[in-house]
């Protein structure tokens, strides 16, 4: 029985050391994030379109791969997409915190810009000072 217990709470330690990991590579590298909020903003752009569940898988890693290989070589481009993505983030965070009946809807909205948008600037830092170093 014991031994159980230890497989099972093993298993949660291992996908929570998994979440946390993939958590903080999204923080640490926040261009993929930054793909993957545009490339998440164009797939419920479309859901009012009858399209097959395929076609959207498709369009989003498409969209997210062109918009990462963009901000890679190109740095205004970087630019381009983390005031897309901190807007991308607003929006969520208004719809959201619409559906919950929140008082004032704007202020996540606001904060979650804002955190984006730091985000965004530290990211843009560390890689600036990456490239210097070289």
């Amino acid at each position: 029985m014991f031994g159980f217990i230890a497989v099972i709470f093993h298993g949660l330690l291992m996908f929570f050391g998994m979440l946390l990991k993939a958590v903080l590579f999204l923080l640490k590298r926040f261009d993929v994030t930054n793909s993957l909020l545009v490339g998440a903003g164009t797939v419920v752009a479309t859901l009012q379109i009858e399209l097959h569940p395929g076609i959207r898988v498709g369009i989003f890693v498409f969209i997210s791969a062109v918009s990462m290989i963009l901000q890679h070589f190109f740095k205004p481009a970087r630019i381009v997409f983390g005031a897309v993505s901190a807007f991308l983030a607003g929006l969520i965070a208004y719809g959201v915190s619409r559906d919950t009946g929140y008082m004032f809807p704007f202020v996540p909205m606001v904060i979650a810009m804002i955190s984006v948008g730091l985000l965004n600037f530290i990211s843009w830092l560390s890689i600036s000072s990456r490239y210097q170093r070289d």
